[in-house]
């Protein structure tokens, strides 16, 4: 039976790989196979990532890049699939994912 799944994005995880200078950070993410993206987004604070997943199935790492806006993008424009306002800073970062 499929389910949502909500996901932080932590900027403090400590596997995360910080590029400040860039304005960006990278985080992998465990989620069932096949997890289906719905919605990015702030929750209390934290960055989250909402996906319809199967959690029968197995783990796989999916990892997303987050990037500030002005920052340095690596992935082409129509592959982000996220922009959201960080309501407790006003900052806008826009989502991609390596699927």
């Amino acid at each position: 039976m499929r389910r949502v799944y909500k996901y932080p994005l932590l900027f403090d995880d400590p596997n995360a790989v910080v590029d400040a200078e860039n304005k960006r950070f990278v985080v992998t993410v465990q989620m069932p196979e096949e997890a289906v993206i719905v919605h990015v987004g702030e929750q209390r604070g934290t960055l989250m990532a909402w996906a319809v997943v199967d959690p029968d199935v197995p783990l796989v790492d999916r990892v997303f890049h987050i990037v500030m806006t002005g920052g340095v993008v690596k992935h082409e424009p129509d592959e982000s699939f996220a922009q959201t306002v960080l309501m407790s800073t006003g900052i806008v970062v826009h989502v991609f994912c390596d699927f």
